[in-house]
């Protein structure tokens, strides 16, 4: 039996679909440790894994403090969140003995936590997968409009996490999709945009749909035979008012 260390510290549509990933290796005999927010705590321990939290404030905290203004400014927020995840899963975690590491492909510092414990490392990829030519294609052609303090910022960050815990960091590609020698994607490869430019290292499974775990409480019935208009701005932004209210105002 192995044990396993999950890292994916939270939102919905990252979490969700490792539910039946878990469920399947622990079937198989394996131990998992999973860490996500405390939001999740409840649904992944109904899977038999071992939760543990990180400050699931503090960690959006800090990625929001990166900025939102382009791709690179997504990236030095990712490394923000360095100072929150690392320490407390390393604390966490002192001790203990896992096989191997699966991690998310855009949260919790996944590579970076496979590189300082050493450990083979699994990417679980929950959006389309980018090959690390794409990406650097699609960041030279948006590079010329990212303002040099943004690229400063960068490199202070990756300096940063050099000096404290040993690990160096080569590319912006690094930061924001977590490769690894294997990388699982929820989706089949002919949906996947240029699904012929990816090798056998990226395994397109598919969606992953499992019974739930968790019990729902929200009134089906009452819509049935209306149009419902459904708003979502995700997990990260999900708290804009104000967007919400012009929503209201426009479809009322």
């Amino acid at each position: 039996m192995a044990r396993v260390l999950f890292i994916n510290i939270g939102s919905e549509g990252h979490i969700n679909p490792t539910i039946g990933v878990v469920q399947e290796l622990i079937s198989r005999g394996e131990e998992v440790v999973y860490f996500a927010i405390e939001d999740f705590r409840e649904r992944i321990e109904k899977t038999g894994a071992t939760v543990r939290t990180v400050d699931g404030q503090k960690f959006i905290k800090a990625f929001i403090s990166g900025g939102r203004n382009n791709v690179l400014e997504r990236i030095n927020g990712l490394l923000q969140t360095t100072d929150i995840v690392i320490p407390s899963v390393l604390e966490q975690i002192e001790g203990e003995h896992f096989d191997y590491i699966i991690h998310d492909s855009m949260f919790g510092c996944g590579r970076l936590l496979a590189q300082i414990l050493k450990l083979p490392a699994i990417n679980s990829c929950t959006t389309f997968a980018q090959t690390e030519e794409a990406f650097d294609k699609m960041f030279e052609q948006l590079s010329d409009k990212i303002p040099a303090e943004t690229f400063n910022e960068f490199q202070r960050l990756t300096e940063m996490v050099k000096e404290k815990y040993s690990v160096e960091i080569r590319s912006p590609y690094e930061v924001f999709c977590n490769p690894a020698s294997l990388t699982i994607v929820y989706t089949i490869k002919e949906f996947q945009p240029f699904g012929e430019d990816f090798d056998q290292t990226y395994k397109f499974v598919g969606p992953s749909i499992t019974s739930r775990l968790n019990q729902e409480t929200f009134d089906i019935p009452a819509i049935k035979g209306k149009s419902p208009i459904y708003i979502s701005l995700g997990t990260v932004v999900n708290q804009a008012i104000d967007f919400y209210k012009l929503c209201f105002k426009a479809f009322v």
